[in-house]
């Protein structure tokens, strides 16, 4: 297995995983969400996530951690 197969393995493990969010305003907010989807560009890691209350995706790239381990959702 080469090495990019390993991190694509180990990116699409994070599929389905609860993340906390920091947009860049209003300071302090904190938005719960589920991984959707992930890529890299440019060797950065990128999420797609939507939040756990309410609608839309986005891309992100800076979030605060991950929430545990897998959502059913």
């Amino acid at each position: 297995m080469t090495e990019i197969q390993s991190q694509v393995e180990q990116d699409a493990q994070l599929v389905g995983r609860a993340v906390s969010v920091k947009p860049q305003k209003p300071d302090g907010l904190i938005v719960h969400c589920v991984v959707r989807d992930v890529r890299r560009s440019y060797n950065h890691l990128e999420l797609l996530v939507e939040p756990v209350q309410g609608a839309g995706r986005t891309w992100v790239r800076n979030w605060a951690e991950f929430d545990d381990e897998e959502v059913d959702r």
